[in-house]
């Protein structure tokens, strides 16, 4: 039996629509932020506003992902691609506030590219890596390998392994220092992680009692984790938008961001903030 493989769905669009009505009616105001912060060109850039500015495109080719995956139904999918935006945001807006590591995010790339390799001629043999690339990756990685050896043995403090990210603080422990991201650790970081890795909560996520007994594979929509995923991404962008503006000094495109904020409760009205006194801090989330 023949199957067709169709790209974009339209029954699973227009219930989307339904759901999500506001988003999809006052996305275009979001655009026009997104396109005037991220769609220029970044010209004469210090190595660390390339690094922010970057970081902040690909969490809104992120969110492209996302309403792509929640529109048609894929909503597990869409709670996969907002785990990488999470991250990507939180180290944008660490960096932020620490310039001074940004040396260390871009150093540790040599220490990966060395990592590939290693597994690269493991799983497929020496000749895999030419003599003049396997050089040059071992040239690179010395370069830059003390900077990332950390203790692996408290006791002694003498025995030392490599890290195995850039940092020696950990995405969680990074966001918890990193302003109105920590709030959204649960919904944009560690129910995104239980779909994205081997666990007994993502087998579960895809399983339904069968008509005649016993259990199945559920092959529906899932428009719950679709709209968790749109919402948290959605939250997560103006984030992105607005540290961006702080970052580069863009005063043309505030008043628009201040109108795509102000719309986020309104798109989302579960996410209206409750009073505060008077004199009390606020803000757009």
């Amino acid at each position: 039996m023949a199957h067709n493989i169709i790209f974009g769905d339209q029954d699973h669009w227009a219930e989307a629509e339904r759901r999500n009505g506001k988003f999809f009616e006052l996305f275009p105001h979001l655009m026009e932020v997104l396109r005037l912060t991220f769609f220029r060109q970044l010209k004469e850039a210090e190595p660390a506003d390339r690094v922010i500015f970057i970081l902040g495109r690909c969490c809104v080719e992120d969110f492209f992902e996302i309403i792509l995956l929640a529109g048609n139904g894929y909503g597990i999918a869409a709670a996969k691609i907002l785990r990488g935006l999470y991250e990507r945001a939180v180290t944008m807006m660490y960096l932020i506030d620490h310039p001074d590591e940004v040396q260390s995010f871009l150093g540790y790339h040599h220490v990966a590219e060395h990592k590939l390799m290693q597994a690269v001629l493991e799983n497929h043999g020496e000749g895999a890596v030419s003599k003049e690339v396997k050089e040059e990756r071992e040239k690179q990685f010395n370069a830059v390998r003390e900077n990332y050896m950390i203790d692996d043995c408290k006791e002694c403090g003498t025995k030392k392994r490599m890290n195995h990210t850039w940092s020696k603080l950990d995405i969680v422990s990074m966001a918890k220092k990193t302003p109105w991201l920590k709030k959204y650790l649960v919904s944009g970081y560690y129910i995104p992680m239980s779909y994205t890795h081997s666990t007994v909560h993502s087998m579960l996520a895809r399983l339904e009692e069968a008509p005649e007994g016993g259990m199945s594979f559920n092959p529906d929509a899932q428009p719950k984790q679709a709209d968790d995923s749109l919402k948290t991404a959605h939250i997560l962008v103006l984030h992105v938008i607005r540290e961006q503006h702080k970052h580069f000094k863009l005063d043309d495109p505030q008043k628009l961001r201040k109108r795509a904020e102000g719309e986020y409760p309104e798109i989302w009205p579960a996410a209206r903030p409750k009073p505060r006194p008077a004199d009390a801090s606020t803000c757009f989330m």
